[in-house]
């Protein structure tokens, strides 16, 4: 198997390109902070939670300029030419204990290919929690990137750092297009300042730069710690999110909707270690007000009356144009319909969704052109149809989006009075 390259290839900085221009397209809306803690001349390990499969690896890509090398589980590297093309992507296997022991002895030659790469200058990124896991909790961190990050600070000269970013991501939904994403850049961690105590008790010092990490981390993340409760903690967080943005005095935005839920979520998982009773009182009135099989974090959104307005016009006018783009993907979206069952569960129904989505859609496109030039033998109307093809396209996520909000308004009024009594049961705890 090739070694990862130093310098990328042309064709992984077009392909790179071509995934940037789309990726943030995939959510309704896309709040970056912490730009600024991005080290522009320094080497960095870029430490994100990981909790949507490659959707993380390509949000990660979007914000950071430098190309990126990735560790991925070696299961994923089945024959040549996968693993060539996951090399080609800047990504390397990562052994672990059930491959056996000597697939485990190879992380030395990759962790070894790691710091070579840090001190040239590329940044790596590695999921510290070891795998992924579909919900808003951070597990523990193995200790990989930590070793990496002081054995390579070792090799630098005296006034040169190694840089730790945990980077928090907050997916408004994770197998689903068209929902917002929070991505906070903590302030880097610098590793140098590490060394005088590494070189005391190496063991020592490398649980604490792992324990900043972690922490650090937490704190740009919705991490919601409680397994017995999580499912009520997260859905109060969302219910009781405008309430809560009232009460913090902050302004209606997707960066401040998130705070507020880490607000609502530290309290409550405070009461699960506090007052476990009223906890379980809260999941009993949640459970009996809430029992009807709907998606009440995506109605929970307190929309303005005015986007209805807007809104039912917008669904009525735009129809046709939505009903050509869905004739138009119709390959693409069969496609996605025939996947989607065998990935269920799996964490990968996004990366499924989006790769079929970047690859698939132009190739879907010529061929849409190439029959209505056989069918009409016109050429300037299938040139005209291939050009608009992703813009159409676009256009009609957004509109599944704009018809989702409207859909959910009348569902909000609907279930009107279930969402208040929770959310004053939701008040009365988290207020004790």
């Amino acid at each position: 198997m090739k070694d990862v390259k130093q310098k990328p290839s042309v064709a992984y900085y077009l392909l790179r390109k071509y995934s940037n221009a789309f990726v943030f397209r995939w959510f309704s809306e896309v709040d970056v902070n912490g730009k600024e803690n991005t080290p522009q001349d320094s080497p960095c390990i870029i430490l994100p939670c990981h909790q949507n499969a490659l959707m993380d690896c390509l949000t990660v890509i979007a914000v950071f300029k430098k190309p990126i090398t990735f560790f991925a589980k070696s299961s994923l590297f089945v024959n040549t030419l996968v693993s060539n093309f996951l090399i080609f992507l800047r990504i390397m296997p990562a052994y672990r204990q059930q491959d056996g022991l000597q697939k485990v002895a190879k992380n030395e030659d990759n962790f070894l290919k790691a710091v070579d790469l840090l001190l040239h200058g590329f940044p790596l990124c590695i999921m510290p929690e070891g795998g992924q896991e579909e919900k808003h909790n951070l597990r523990p961190f193995a200790k990989g990137p930590f070793r990496i990050a002081l054995y390579a600070q070792e090799k630098l000269p005296e006034d040169k750092s190694i840089y730790l970013i945990p980077v928090g991501l907050d997916y408004g939904n994770y197998d689903k297009a068209g929902y917002p994403l929070v991505l906070n850049i903590a302030k880097p961690i610098d590793v140098r300042s590490y060394m005088s105590a590494y070189k005391d008790n190496p063991a020592k010092t490398l649980n604490l730069l792992k324990e900043e990490a972690y922490q650090s981390l937490s704190k740009n993340m919705l991490d919601i710690q409680s397994e017995n409760y999580y499912d009520v903690i997260y859905k109060a967080a969302y219910l009781y999110n405008y309430s809560m943005l009232k009460k913090l005095n902050l302004e209606d935005n997707q960066t401040n909707r998130f705070k507020a839920r880490q607000v609502i979520a530290k309290r409550l998982d405070e009461i699960v270690v506090t007052n476990l009773s009223e906890m379980q009182l809260l999941a009993e009135k949640y459970n009996s007000l809430l029992k009807k099989d709907i998606d009440f974090i995506s109605i929970a959104n307190n929309y303005p009356k005015q986007q209805f307005v807007f809104l039912l016009p917008y669904v009525i006018l735009f129809f046709p144009v939505f009903l050509y783009g869905f004739l138009l993907n119709f390959l693409v979206i069969l496609l996605v319909w025939i996947l989607e069952p065998k990935l269920k569960n799996s964490g990968f129904t996004a990366t499924m969704k989006y790769a079929v989505f970047i690859l698939f859609s132009p190739v879907n496109h010529l061929l849409f052109s190439v029959l209505v030039a056989v069918i009409t033998s016109l050429w300037l109307v299938p040139l005209i149809i291939f050009l608009t093809g992703m813009p159409i396209t676009v256009f009609c996520k957004k509109y599944i989006e704009k018809f989702r909000i409207l859909k959910n308004i009348f569902l909000r009024n609907k279930y009107k009075k279930e969402i208040s009594e929770i959310c004053i049961e939701i008040n009365k705890t988290i207020s004790k």
